[in-house]
């Protein structure tokens, strides 16, 4: 943990909090706080501060948290994230990586290619999978916490999705394998992005058309293709870079 994520209802109005759970054994196992030691906490949908260890024992730790208001952890740019189901157990080790490359929205759907049983995975709930949420927030030391949705019926809520105006602005990208596209290099004037990604054994034809009518465009990391884990990393942090390289750069100078 780079980070000491809290709940508001954790903290007392004279600003100390008590904690023994994972947070606790964190505290006293990993970092080896003693009294007087100062570590970066922050609230989630919240401020970032400083705690300060008043008392530590063998089941519990006291902080006394300081907030500066002005180190709120809040996205400018927003991106969110479209993917196909894939199966539980790389669903479970995919979600701290995506929060913590800064995913604020993350819509698990379902595709032909995806097996209707992965829905009835117990890690769609959310107390199953926020400890992985908090995770990569505390990894990336964000406090904002992303949206997660999920979707079994894609092309309905796509349809109503890219009506409305929560994209408006966005850079709406399909990942696909085949040439790559100067289309990514508009993200640089863009509010934020939306990628898509698919089941690991691809959309089908008439789903990537149907994408694609919704105003999607064609990225690709390359002709190959790749597994889910690493496309959804590789795109964020394509996605990423492209928003940060001076333009020089991307003009070959």
């Amino acid at each position: 943990m780079n980070m000491i994520l809290l709940r508001a209802c954790e903290v007392g109005p004279d600003g100390l909090a008590e904690l023994s759970d994972r947070r606790f054994h964190h505290i006293k196992s990993i970092l080896k706080a003693e009294p007087g030691r100062k570590l970066r906490i922050g609230v989630l949908n919240g401020p970032a501060g400083e705690a300060l260890v008043e008392e530590i024992s063998e089941s519990r730790v006291v902080l006394r948290c300081a907030w500066n208001n002005d180190e709120r952890c809040k996205e400018v740019f927003r991106l969110a994230l479209i993917l196909a189901m894939p199966r539980p157990r790389v669903l479970r080790r995919l979600l701290p990586q995506l929060v913590a490359l800064g995913a604020a929205e993350i819509n698990i759907v379902g595709a032909a290619r995806v097996e209707g049983s992965y829905f009835r995975s117990h890690l769609l709930r959310e107390e199953e999978y926020m400890p992985l949420i908090e995770d990569g927030l505390a990894q990336s030391r964000r406090t904002s916490v992303p949206s997660v949705n999920v979707i079994k019926q894609l092309r309905p809520w796509l349809e109503e999705r890219c009506a409305g105006e929560a994209w408006r602005g966005f850079l709406l990208c399909a990942a696909e394998p085949g040439p790559v596209s100067e289309s990514w290099l508009e993200v640089r004037n863009c509010r934020g992005a939306v990628l898509a990604v698919g089941p690991e054994g691809g959309w089908l034809d008439d789903e990537l058309e149907y994408v694609f009518a919704c105003g999607f465009r064609r990225i690709s990391l390359g002709p190959q293709p790749l597994r889910t884990e690493t496309a959804c990393v590789a795109a964020i942090g394509a996605t990423s870079v492209l928003r940060w390289l001076p333009s020089c750069l991307l003009r070959g100078r």
